[in-house]
């Protein structure tokens, strides 16, 4: 029957309407939910929270910002709200079909309406991940901190600025050099410290924390072990100073028989010894007293006894 069969399409197109008003009321609402500027304008909170993490060689989302193969990425996420809104044209049997079978599903995927709103949909969300990618590759910036290796790194940098000439008793880097890192890397930590911690893009809010966290605990890796190679040394040669000085007193102590030679013999070289020593002892001290001062300088604790 004609009439029946008109009348049948025409309250199957007013179903299919009905379908994607619903879906179009849920894609319009979230679209102003993944605007930017809407969200700002009408002071809205994100969706979406995640968390920015180190993970050496990289720097991750956490969840993974894009989509996954296990689906648990935000971009899946996001996908599965739009094909929930969608889907609602599978809740409604077709009137048009045989005995109810069949649903309306692809008829709203085809709707121009509703493939446009969904489009607008994922092009905001494409422009917050992008910004989300390029607040990413600020921290990126700095990994040169884990990818480097400190103790290759810090050989060459002494080789580099080793102290060379007839005069030079410690062929180390003069302690000027070793200020300079230092105060680099002290000026480091307040640059990482200066960051943003937390950073919204559309639907997105970044927890930056951790990776601040962990790009602050590499700096501190490599501040102190320019600080403690200068307390190692400064330890190093005051013991080293202190054993001789015991040694020594100990042997010039010694009563020396008439007629033992062997005894003799032994505390005229330890007298040659600290004849040999006492020129390159004077000359230690004042760059001791400059090694203090500058640890000093940088809060470094140096033990009680190392003082004295």
């Amino acid at each position: 029957n004609k009439d029946w069969r008109a009348y049948v399409d025409f309250v199957n197109d007013i179903v299919v309407s009905g379908l994607c008003d619903v879906t179009l009321a849920s894609t319009r609402y979230l679209q102003n939910q993944v605007d930017e500027q809407w969200l700002i304008a009408n002071e809205c909170a994100p969706l979406l929270e995640v968390q920015l993490k180190l993970a050496p060689p990289r720097a991750v989302y956490t969840p993974l910002m894009a989509r996954t193969a296990n689906k648990d990425g935000m971009r899946d996420v996001t996908d599965s709200w739009l094909s929930t809104f969608v889907n609602v044209a599978t809740l409604v049997g077709r009137i048009d079909g045989v005995e109810g079978e069949g649903d309306y599903l692809h008829d709203v995927q085809m709707d121009i309406a509703v493939k446009y709103s969904v489009s607008n949909v994922n092009k905001k969300i494409t422009v917050s991940q992008r910004k989300c990618e390029e607040f990413r590759d600020m921290f990126m910036s700095y990994s040169y901190l884990w990818m480097d290796d400190i103790e290759k790194t810090f050989k060459a940098w002494k080789e580099e600025n080793k102290q060379e000439g007839e005069d030079v008793i410690d062929p180390d880097p003069p302690l000027s050099a070793f200020d300079a890192q230092i105060v680099k890397f002290k000026a480091l930590e307040a640059e990482i410290r200066d960051l943003p911690s937390t950073k919204v893009f559309g639907p997105f809010k970044i927890d930056a924390k951790p990776i601040k966290q962990a790009i602050s605990t590499w700096v501190s890796k490599w501040r102190y072990k320019f600080t403690q190679h200068l307390l190692d040394d400064l330890v190093g040669k005051i013991g080293d100073l202190i054993s001789f000085v015991s040694e020594a007193s100990v042997l010039l102590e010694k009563d020396v028989p008439d007629g033992d030679k062997d005894a003799l013999i032994e505390v005229m070289g330890c007298l040659r010894d600290v004849r040999a020593r006492t020129e390159a002892t004077d000359a230690m001290f004042d760059p001791l007293r400059q090694t203090v001062a500058l640890l000093k300088k940088f809060n470094v604790q140096i033990d009680d006894a190392t003082m004295q």
